[in-house]
């Protein structure tokens, strides 16, 4: 976890903000994100007293969010740190592109 978070905070677009919903983890997680959400006023953490499965943790992200974009990740998910750039600059340059992924080996 710490991995997936410190990839997405070291992107060269600073511009974002990090939602975390914790899914009712029963692990360290709560503690990690808390430590985390002190340290960078980009991210916001959310907590579920219990866990409501997949699709309805991703409905709930989108909720709270509050920029243009979207991006979906999870706790095990490492990103280049130019992945949310060069995913703007797609979608900037072609707005017909609805949904942008980054590749995958």
């Amino acid at each position: 976890m710490h991995a997936a978070i410190d990839s997405i905070l070291a992107q060269t677009l600073q511009d974002f903000e990090l939602i975390i919903a914790d899914n009712a983890s029963t692990t360290a997680t709560a503690d990690i994100c808390k430590e985390y959400a002190r340290r960078d006023a980009r991210i916001r953490y959310f907590r579920h007293p219990s866990n409501i499965g997949g699709p309805a943790q991703l409905q709930y992200l989108v909720g709270p969010a509050r920029g243009r974009y979207f991006k979906w990740a999870s706790g095990n998910d490492i990103c280049e740190p130019t992945m949310l750039e060069r995913c703007v600059g797609v979608r900037i340059a072609d707005p017909s592109r609805a949904l942008l992924r980054g590749a995958t080996d």
